[in-house]
């Protein structure tokens, strides 16, 4: 509803006052903002994310989420990719965004070195690396927490979803956009 997504050539009035603008150059990395995922995300972001929150981004890509997330007012974000380039890309477009000295950008391997904890844990990659990484999300979590992830193809969606709710996580929203899925769980204890 309320992120445009601006390539850094464009010069572009915002239409309405609380329109939130992200300024990208569709390059290198994952996260351009035109695919159903990427969407799907952004939507989940402006539901469920508050200021107050801290986000950890997974597999950042172009750093797309963060920058949203940012944009809401909230003051911890840390993007993490495998890919160094990407990490260089995102970094890029922080500093685009006026929000480099705001995000911590590192290279990471999914949450597996991971010992801080986060009220929000998003992640837009592929189903099989999320299969891999629903316990380490859960484990960052606070309780009451968001874990948002999207880069679910149809055919895969039932067997995360029902993977999040052995971990224990409360589904809250399952998002369908051109085959692809976008699932929101809350960590709540039992």
């Amino acid at each position: 509803e309320r992120f445009t997504i601006v390539p850094s050539w464009e010069s572009y009035n915002k239409e309405v006052d609380d329109e939130l603008c992200i300024e990208l150059d569709p390059g290198m990395a994952f996260g351009t903002g035109d695919h159903p995922t990427t969407s799907m995300c952004l939507k989940a972001i402006e539901t469920f994310v508050k200021p107050t929150d801290s986000v950890i981004d997974v597999g950042t890509g172009s750093g797309i989420l963060s920058i949203a997330s940012h944009l809401l007012g909230v003051q911890r974000i840390k993007a993490l990719d495998i890919d160094e380039m990407a990490v260089n890309v995102a970094k890029e477009n922080f500093k685009k965004n006026h929000c480099d000295d705001a995000i911590e950008a590192v290279p990471g391997n999914l949450l597996k070195n991971e010992n801080e904890k986060f009220n929000i844990v998003i992640a837009n990659i592929l189903a099989h690396i999320i299969e891999e990484m629903i316990e380490d999300a859960y484990n960052t979590l606070f309780e009451e927490g968001y874990f948002i992830t999207s880069g679910i193809i149809e055919e895969k969606y039932e067997e995360i979803e029902s993977h999040m709710k052995r971990v224990g996580f409360n589904i809250i929203s399952v998002e369908h956009d051109n085959g692809w899925v976008c699932i929101v769980g809350q960590k709540v204890s039992d």
